[in-house]
């Protein structure tokens, strides 16, 4: 079995047998000063290179810190949950039992306000996902760990929409509908009810959703997806993001947004032109940058950063936490209306060339990024519904 040991001190030397008797591919330690030493002829390395590495197991060997050793395993070096192990648990290796990771007393049976009948589940490396009306989310990889996670944060995910899809039924999913045709769909939210702004969604896109969450939505934590576009669990593959798995995300980073685009060959403003006519691009670009320059000259260096660059982070889509939400939402719609007012859309212009104030809307998320010194996570996007 092949294994990556984690944590090089006291606790690894005395299990030291025990797990040499497995492929030990690699070690690691997060103290810098052992990176680049020998142990019986085997380097320390930085976790960052534990991806580089094929193993079929991360053992984590230190007794205290198990569930934030395994957060930065998994956000910052992407370690896959299932792989990561206490070290009691694998050299024990008694798959009947669930353990605690600190105290390691075998249970048959763990009390969530419901039963879980723990005992009755195999070592089958798949991940499950468990969910009660307390407080506390618990996630069991069937290794034999257990890591507990804070559920009081209330978390929703809007998902904009103008015409029917197939819906998540997951926690924190909300839908909201735009446009024309939306008093004809089955919705929770629509963007013309309340404090809102939908008379302007064909010019700017979700940002008529957005407005609607930022000025109606009370949640603590907020997030934006499309009927086609979702976040991808980091934990299972070809899954949505669970507002559990948010929550805990969020500990570690200010602001989740989707893996950036990067332009290899043009820059962001040159891919601008190859999607809309070029006119419209011509018409708009310099509006756009003087009313940056008059509103927040202070950003103008990050927007001309982002469009003569080569990376966004696309979409929109974004989960943050409601004070956020606040601060990006407040630099965010004066300038939108502002453009609103002087970009003139031609009414020769292809109906997706019509869009242009909400394309430029949306890779004002990146500028705004950009100007912060905010920690984010990139997620990959999780394409359904496609048409």
């Amino acid at each position: 079995m092949k294994i990556v040991v984690y944590g090089i001190g006291r606790r690894f030397e005395r299990y030291y047998n025990l797990l040499s008797q497995n492929d030990i591919v690699a070690l690691s330690d997060k103290n810098e000063k052992k990176w680049g030493e020998k142990y019986d002829e085997k380097e320390i390395v930085c976790p960052d290179k534990i991806k580089e590495y094929d193993y079929d197991y991360v053992i984590i060997t230190p007794s205290e810190g198990f569930e934030n050793i395994t957060a930065e395993l998994i956000l910052r070096h992407r370690v896959r949950l299932q792989a990561i192990l206490s070290v009691e648990y694998f050299v024990l290796n008694n798959a009947d039992d669930f353990r605690y990771i600190e105290d390691t007393k075998p249970l048959s049976k763990f009390t969530f306000g419901n039963q879980f009948n723990a005992g009755s589940y195999k070592n089958t490396n798949t991940q499950v996902m468990i969910s009660f009306d307390s407080v506390t989310k618990n996630v069991a990889n069937f290794n034999g760990t257990l890591i507990q996670f804070d559920n009081s944060t209330n978390v929703n995910f809007y998902t904009v929409f103008h015409k029917p899809f197939r819906r998540i039924n997951a926690e924190g999913y909300r839908s909201i509908s735009v446009g024309t045709e939306k008093s004809l769909l089955d919705c929770d939210y629509r963007d013309d009810f309340g404090d809102n702004i939908a008379k302007y969604n064909s010019l700017i896109n979700e940002a008529t959703a957005l407005y609607w969450i930022w000025k109606n939505d009370k949640s603590d934590v907020v997030g934006l997806n499309h009927y086609r576009r979702y976040f991808e669990s980091p934990f299972c593959k070809r899954w949505p993001l669970q507002a559990w798995e948010a929550s805990f995300i969020l500990k570690q980073y200010d602001i989740i947004v989707a893996d950036h685009i990067w332009y290899k060959h043009e820059t962001v403003v040159h891919a601008m032109g190859n999607q809309v006519c070029r006119d419209a691009l011509d018409q708009s670009f310099p509006v756009v940058r003087d009313i940056i320059d008059e509103m927040c000259p202070e950003y103008l260096m990050h927007f001309d950063d982002m469009a003569n660059g080569r990376i966004i982070f696309p979409c929109e889509m974004f989960v943050m936490r409601r004070i956020l939400v606040d601060e990006y939402c407040e630099w965010l719609y004066p300038i939108v209306f502002k453009m609103i007012e002087r970009i003139k859309i031609d009414q020769k212009w292809d109906d997706y060339s019509k869009r242009i104030i909400g394309f430029w809307t949306e890779r004002l998320l990146t500028v705004w990024l950009f100007s912060t010194d905010y920690t984010i996570f990139e997620l990959p996007i999780l394409l359904l519904n496609d048409d």
